[in-house]
């Protein structure tokens, strides 16, 4: 069947009305805002390329109040207990390589301080704190640690484990942080750790670090003149370690034994 449409004027008119309404209608859909972008996904980026590289001073010239430590932790050192080869005892003295916090340990009780520096280590097949071997014209020597801390209550505890350490650091936000996590990981630093050229730059996810250094001796892992690209993740761990560069050692290769 074949139907007739007539058209008035007036009709004409409104239906040009319309379809000019629904050009318009359809040319804004066209023209989208852009999508919100996820907090910090350019600027992060932005940010990491901006920072600039600072140098890493050694650990030992970073002072006990350098490091934030985790809220009701007073006080914490790192010592090392040392034993001959030839002995499968370690020694009662220690050497304190590490203090960290903001109170003095002179600033607690005597009797405190007296039960603390008398504290015991724990030196277990678990323990993994600057664990390793070194040997010198005069001898071989191993060398082990543990962590000692005083909370807020003056109550007294011991750690055997690297993680340990870590956890009562909090969030690793200060390079003398950072330079911690390196030492507590890397055997290398044991030999000397001012000789290693660190530099850092902070990242929203923790510190990027590029460590040079120069090892000669078979004892301490492959010899040779090394660059590492080290990344470490505000909970402390290193997410990676990347070899940049290797040359030969400037000193050659050598065994100490």
């Amino acid at each position: 069947m074949i139907v007739k449409i007539v058209m008035t004027i007036g009709m004409l008119i409104a239906f040009n009305a319309c379809a000019n309404d629904m050009v318009r209608v359809k040319k804004e859909r066209i023209v989208m805002p852009p999508l919100p972008q996820k907090s910090g996904e350019h600027d992060s980026v932005t940010h990491v390329k901006s920072v600039k590289w600072h140098k890493l001073k050694s650990l030992k010239d970073y002072s006990a109040d350098a490091y934030t430590l985790k809220e009701g932790v007073e006080y914490l050192e790192i010592r090392a207990y040392t034993r001959a080869m030839q002995s499968k005892v370690y020694s009662e003295k220690y050497i304190v390589t590490v203090k960290l916090g903001k109170t003095a340990l002179k600033s607690f009780d005597t009797e405190v301080v007296e039960k603390f520096k008398a504290s015991s280590p724990n030196l277990n097949k678990k323990t993994n704190i600057r664990k390793y071997g070194f040997c010198a014209m005069e001898g071989c020597t191993s060398y082990i640690s543990n962590g000692f801390m005083i909370d807020k209550n003056r109550k007294i505890w011991r750690m055997n484990e690297v993680s340990d350490i870590i956890k009562t650091l909090g969030d690793i936000d200060t390079p003398a942080e950072a330079k911690l996590v390196l030492w507590l990981h890397d055997k290398n630093r044991g030999l000397a750790d001012e000789n290693h050229k660190d530099k850092y730059r902070k990242t929203p996810k923790g510190y990027t670090i590029i460590s040079e250094y120069d090892n000669s001796m078979d004892n301490f892992g492959e010899c040779g003149h090394f660059t590492y690209r080290i990344d470490i993740s505000k909970q402390g761990k290193i997410t990676q370690k990347k070899l940049l560069k290797k040359r030969a050692s400037v000193n050659g290769c050598f065994t100490a034994d």
